[in-house]
């Protein structure tokens, strides 16, 4: 009591406050105090926040206070948000959604300011689904895409090499069970097939063996229907791109790449058929008539853009390889059987 009475008159003396503003607050554990304090604090409108400087722990926050310490904050937890939302006025759902449903519209803008090449055609199945099929019906058909992307992820861990019939098997199982879902839901399904195959890596390895079997296909005019993948192979590899989830510009990058490392090749063969023309042929031979066919099956279904970065590299790599004189008789022979198809891109790789 002296103590007490001691700290009393020293506030009256300094001209202190004894009694706080609100009055004593009891905060006792299970004392009617405690929870009071509690709920009042609550009903003066604030929210739950998870406090990292206090390991963790969440604390809350009025409104008034929210905005002082909001930057010392972490954002709140997953549990928190769907409490939250359900008192907001626009919830993470509905934004959600807003999000994913988009318009085919939309994204064919979104194509056109990307400038993507001329054989990017996408699949009609991309924008068409298949009503009147059971549950039962799609859950099988979507465990049989799984099934399929396992078997290409298992190959590769075995250090078997990825066929043709192999990734055909598994664009077709994806086809078909993406076809039975509006866009929105294709899109959901579509990546957990992807996250079956593999990691990124291992799935722009199995897009590579593709578009490499499709060049091969265009070199042996095999382009179409009856290609290693029953169909057009710029249509395929643009539907594969989708079912493996690979961004845009990277299946881009990869099919020019594929594309640019056969027309190199290609071009070194017709220069080696050339050399051997000055040992006695007086006509083409059929090697180098052979080779530049070849280019022209390629480049008419895969067509380069000018000052294409690929065409640059085989440009740089013939500087020390390919004579001028070379250069200039590879050109005329190209143009000569070519029918306009890749002119400028054969000049510009052997400029």
């Amino acid at each position: 009591m002296l103590i007490g009475l001691a700290y009393v008159v020293v506030k009256v003396m300094n001209g202190e406050r004894v009694i706080p503003r609100g009055g004593f607050q009891l905060t006792i554990p299970g004392f009617r105090g405690s929870n009071f304090n509690k709920r009042k604090n609550r009903n003066e409108g604030g929210k739950w926040v998870i406090d990292r400087s206090l390991g963790g722990r969440k604390v809350w926050v009025p409104d008034g206070e929210a905005s002082k310490r909001g930057s010392k904050l972490s954002e709140r937890s997953a549990l928190d948000e769907v409490y939250f939302s359900s008192t907001s006025s626009s919830s993470p759902t509905s934004t959600s959604t807003s999000t994913t449903s988009r318009t085919f519209e939309d994204e064919d803008e979104e194509k056109e300011q990307q400038n993507l090449p001329t054989w990017w055609t996408e699949s009609l199945f991309l924008r068409t689904s298949i009503g009147g099929i059971d549950k039962q019906r799609k859950s099988d058909l979507l465990q049989d895409a799984k099934r399929s992307a396992s078997f290409l992820s298992a190959a590769r861990i075995n250090g078997v090499q990825w066929t043709s019939d192999m990734i055909l098997d598994f664009h077709t199982a994806c086809a078909a069970a993406l076809k039975c879902y509006p866009y929105e839901e294709k899109n959901k399904y579509r990546l957990s097939i992807a996250k079956s195959v593999g990691p990124e890596n291992a799935r722009v390895q199995l897009y590579r063996q593709a578009s490499e079997i499709a060049v091969e296909d265009c070199v042996g005019n095999r382009s179409g229907v009856s290609s290693s993948f029953g169909t057009e192979v710029n249509i395929f590899v643009v539907g594969l791109s989708y079912f493996l989830n690979i961004p845009t510009k990277t299946a881009i990058n990869i099919v020019r790449s594929s594309c640019a490392v056969k027309i190199r090749n290609l071009l070194l063969e017709s220069c080696s058929a050339i050399r051997k023309e000055r040992e006695g042929m007086s006509s083409p031979s059929a090697d180098l008539l052979l080779s530049l066919f070849s280019i022209v099956s390629v480049l008419n279904v895969f067509p380069f853009t000018e000052n294409s970065a690929e065409i640059e590299m085989i440009n740089e790599g013939f500087k020390t390889r390919i004579t001028e004189k070379e250069r200039r008789e590879l050109v005329a022979a190209y143009k000569q059987i070519s029918d306009g198809v890749g002119d400028k891109t054969i000049e510009e790789a052997l400029r």
